[in-house]
């Protein structure tokens, strides 16, 4: 059974739909909802695996990410974008596979997704961090001063092994971390991530 975690600040009409197709899935304990803008949440009464944690501000994506990961109570978990629409069934199934195969660490290939152009994507990590599977037991906290960026290539640079999937995905692609009101907070999480990069070369 798995723990879903999924920051939000309720800007992509997905985002609900997607709620009630985890809520439906006999692979899911409990979807645990971090509210970045309390404002802005629509009725949730009837999802019935929901741990709902409010914030009183935006604690921003990766904080969120630490803050569902230490509330969990299964030993696998999904950590989801609140922007995505994907098969669910699908997508549990094949990151049970790559558990069984030793991986501690699944995302999304980037042919998951029309709307990446794979001629520019760099990587076929490209995507990876809008669909992750992780083993509990195997997870470093995401240092307090990345907020919004370079979570997912922390993981890939702690977690023991690495898999992927590739299934059906849509989604506008980073619906709310693209708001110009959070263009400062980008900034400051690529100077830090040059830093933590630099530490990590010199130990």
């Amino acid at each position: 059974m798995f723990s879903v975690v999924i920051p939000t600040m309720w800007r992509s009409e997905r985002t609900l739909p997607m709620l009630k197709d985890l809520d439906a899935s006999d692979y899911i304990e409990e979807i645990i909802i971090i509210d970045n803008d309390t404002s802005k949440c629509p009725g949730l009464s009837d999802i019935s695996k929901l741990i709902y944690l409010p914030q009183k501000e935006n604690i921003y994506v990766n904080p969120a990410w630490n803050l569902g990961v230490e509330t969990s109570s299964c030993d696998y978990v999904c950590i989801l974008n609140d922007d995505i629409s994907f098969d669910v069934y699908a997508a549990f199934k094949a990151a049970i596979r790559n558990f069984k195969m030793g991986h501690t660490l699944i995302g999304l290939h980037q042919l998951s997704y029309e709307c990446i152009d794979l001629s520019r994507a760099a990587s076929p990590f490209y995507g990876f961090g809008c669909c992750m599977f992780l083993d509990k037991s195997d997870w470093t906290p995401i240092p307090d001063q990345l907020k919004i960026w370079y979570g997912d290539d922390w993981m890939t640079n702690t977690f023991s092994s690495i898999g992927f999937i590739v299934i059906e995905v849509s989604t506008e692609m980073s619906t709310t971390s693209n708001s110009e009101e959070l263009s400062d907070v980008i900034k400051r999480d690529i100077e830090e991530w040059k830093e933590i990069r630099i530490k990590s070369k010199d130990e």
